[in-house]
């Protein structure tokens, strides 16, 4: 387990480093569904390339969370709701320096807590040799997920993004099938995907 934290706030390192140089030089970029979908693909990247030897269930994972963040990253409809639920609007102006990167590492944060069932997941399943019914479950989920947020990205703007939360639920119960702590320390990922979710129904 102490490789795995180990493993886990070196991403951690690495995501700050980088939102810490966006907050400073480029803090509207920083703010953007892009940056939010790449920051994903680094978490898991990072999280992959740790692995000496990965083992299927690993690699289930980092394409999961790979996917699913560029994605997000490359996905043209990013209406004012999606960028409200990420904590930024879209029309907004760029803030004062400092304002700005201490919310740019916030929101780095709230990523590195959403993405924590893709890292977690990835990292303990370096010993897991078989892709187990659990994580295809799990699989199946995450699929329902992204096509129902490919679906809502070709609709109106003003509903809940339930897709992205059942795809972070997918990942959740995916990577569960890695041990029963990796559940449990990651539960926060899925719960505040849905939060997001929701949020994102509510934002102007």
């Amino acid at each position: 387990m102490a490789i795995v934290l180990e493993s886990v706030i070196a991403n951690a390192a690495i995501l700050l480093g980088l939102a810490l140089i966006l907050g400073v030089f480029a803090p509207r970029l920083a703010f953007g569904q892009a940056a939010w979908g790449l920051g994903i693909v680094v978490l898991a990247g990072t999280s992959w390339f740790q692995l000496a030897a990965p083992a299927p269930l690993a690699n289930q994972l980092a394409g999961m969370a790979v996917a699913w963040g560029l994605w997000v990253a490359v996905s043209v409809r990013f209406t004012a709701q999606a960028a409200g639920a990420m904590g930024v609007s879209a029309g907004e102006t760029s803030p004062p320096m400092i304002q700005a990167v201490l919310r740019v590492l916030g929101r780095a944060l709230l990523l590195f807590l959403v993405a924590s069932p893709a890292q977690y997941g990835i990292i303990q399943a370096s010993s897991i040799e078989p892709v187990s019914g659990l994580s295809l479950v799990g699989l199946g989920i995450y699929v329902l997920g992204f096509l129902l947020d490919a679906l809502r990205a070709r609709k109106p703007a003003g509903r809940a993004r339930w897709g992205m939360a059942l795809v972070w639920w997918g990942l959740w119960i995916a990577s569960a099938s890695a041990g029963w702590w990796v559940a449990a320390w990651t539960a926060i990922g899925p719960i505040l995907a849905t939060w997001l979710a929701l949020r994102a129904r509510s934002a102007r």
